[in-house]
């Protein structure tokens, strides 16, 4: 993190690296620009949306419906993490 904060590098993570986490039975998962989320009721329908952070970094515009192969490996890519770590789904 250091190069990050020192300005030698302009990102913690590669445009290809896929992040993930989860708090509260909401769900996210970036890849570069790109970023999936989930909000759970009663702040969010419960559907995975997708954003394009460059262009609405406000996560404005939902780009699930031009970009379903992108979901999909966003999505598929969440359930690999949840897998690895161990979540525990939230008892809301």
């Amino acid at each position: 993190m250091l190069p990050l904060l020192t300005g030698e590098e302009n990102s913690l993570y590669g445009p290809d690296e896929i992040v993930a986490g989860e708090m509260a039975g909401g769900k996210w998962v970036r890849k570069g620009d790109f970023k999936a989320v989930l909000v759970p009721a009663p702040y969010g329908d419960g559907n995975w949306h997708l954003f394009d952070l460059a262009s609405d970094p406000g996560e404005s515009i939902d780009l699930s419906g031009n970009m379903p192969d992108l979901l999909l490996e966003l999505t598929t890519a969440w359930e690999a993490y949840s897998e690895e770590v161990g979540v525990v789904p939230a008892q809301l």
